[in-house]
Protein backbone atom coordinates (compact mmCIF):
# COMPACT_ATOMS: atom_id res chain seq x y z
CA UNK A 1 0.00 0.00 0.00
CA UNK A 2 1.34 3.25 -0.94
CA UNK A 3 1.53 6.18 1.80
CA UNK A 4 0.37 9.77 0.34
CA UNK A 5 3.53 12.40 0.62
CA UNK A 6 2.97 14.54 3.71
CA UNK A 7 3.89 17.80 1.89
CA UNK A 8 1.15 17.14 -0.55
CA UNK A 9 -1.70 16.71 2.06
CA UNK A 10 -0.64 19.61 4.14
CA UNK A 11 -1.36 21.59 0.64
CA UNK A 12 -4.54 20.21 0.15
CA UNK A 13 -5.93 20.61 4.17
CA UNK A 14 -4.17 24.55 3.62
CA UNK A 15 -6.55 24.67 0.38
CA UNK A 16 -9.31 23.31 2.26
CA UNK A 17 -9.09 25.47 4.88
CA UNK A 18 -8.78 28.47 2.95
CA UNK A 19 -11.99 27.65 1.08
CA UNK A 20 -13.78 27.37 4.50
CA UNK A 21 -12.60 30.81 5.55
CA UNK A 22 -13.52 32.32 2.34
CA UNK A 23 -17.04 30.60 2.38
CA UNK A 24 -17.03 32.28 6.14
CA UNK A 25 -16.05 35.60 5.30
CA UNK A 26 -18.99 35.57 2.89
CA UNK A 27 -21.31 34.45 5.11
CA UNK A 28 -20.54 36.79 7.21
CA UNK A 29 -20.78 39.65 4.68
CA UNK A 30 -24.04 38.70 3.53
CA UNK A 31 -25.35 38.25 6.93
CA UNK A 32 -23.91 41.52 8.14
CA UNK A 33 -25.66 43.35 4.86
CA UNK A 34 -29.45 41.40 5.82
CA UNK A 35 -29.33 43.12 9.28
CA UNK A 36 -28.53 46.50 7.97
CA UNK A 37 -31.31 46.05 5.62
CA UNK A 38 -33.81 44.44 8.37
CA UNK A 39 -32.33 47.34 10.79
CA UNK A 40 -33.18 50.45 8.07
CA UNK A 41 -36.38 48.57 7.61
CA UNK A 42 -37.73 48.24 11.25
CA UNK A 43 -36.34 51.39 12.04
CA UNK A 44 -38.10 53.62 9.50
CA UNK A 45 -41.07 51.83 10.23
CA UNK A 46 -40.97 52.64 14.10
CA UNK A 47 -39.67 56.16 13.65
CA UNK A 48 -43.13 56.59 11.47
CA UNK A 49 -45.22 55.36 14.65
CA UNK A 50 -43.57 57.51 17.09
CA UNK A 51 -44.03 60.43 14.57
CA UNK A 52 -47.76 60.36 13.82
CA UNK A 53 -48.64 58.99 17.43
CA UNK A 54 -47.38 62.01 19.16
CA UNK A 55 -49.80 64.02 17.24
CA UNK A 56 -52.92 63.19 19.60
CA UNK A 57 -56.11 64.27 18.75
CA UNK A 58 -56.36 67.45 20.84
CA UNK A 59 -59.03 67.54 23.89
CA UNK A 60 -60.78 64.20 22.84
CA UNK A 61 -61.57 61.61 25.62
CA UNK A 62 -61.70 58.22 24.11
CA UNK A 63 -60.91 55.65 25.98
CA UNK A 64 -57.82 54.23 23.72
CA UNK A 65 -55.28 55.94 21.48
CA UNK A 66 -54.80 54.61 18.01
CA UNK A 67 -51.26 54.50 16.29
CA UNK A 68 -49.79 54.34 12.26
CA UNK A 69 -50.75 55.16 9.81
CA UNK A 70 -53.70 53.00 8.30
CA UNK A 71 -55.82 54.47 11.68
CA UNK A 72 -56.08 51.17 13.20
CA UNK A 73 -53.59 49.32 13.60
CA UNK A 74 -52.34 48.84 16.86
CA UNK A 75 -54.53 50.40 20.19
CA UNK A 76 -52.99 51.32 23.23
CA UNK A 77 -55.85 51.75 26.11
CA UNK A 78 -55.46 55.32 28.15
CA UNK A 79 -55.66 52.75 31.07
CA UNK A 80 -53.46 50.48 32.77
CA UNK A 81 -56.29 47.36 33.00
CA UNK A 82 -57.66 46.95 36.33
CA UNK A 83 -57.55 43.62 38.75
CA UNK A 84 -59.70 40.87 38.23
CA UNK A 85 -62.15 40.33 41.22
CA UNK A 86 -63.39 36.83 42.37
CA UNK A 87 -62.29 34.54 45.51
CA UNK A 88 -59.18 33.24 43.15
CA UNK A 89 -56.53 33.84 40.37
CA UNK A 90 -55.06 31.47 37.93
CA UNK A 91 -51.79 31.08 38.17
CA UNK A 92 -49.71 29.78 35.24
CA UNK A 93 -49.95 26.44 35.58
CA UNK A 94 -53.58 26.50 35.34
CA UNK A 95 -54.33 26.00 39.01
CA UNK A 96 -56.10 28.16 41.36
CA UNK A 97 -54.66 29.13 44.80
CA UNK A 98 -58.41 29.62 46.30
CA UNK A 99 -60.34 26.74 44.82
CA UNK A 100 -62.34 25.28 47.77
Amino acid sequence: MRQQDPRAAARERDLGIRKIGRLTWRAGLAGAACSAVMALAFGHNAADATSTGSSGTGGSSSSSTTHGRDGGSIVVPNSPPQPASGPSHVTSGGTSANVP
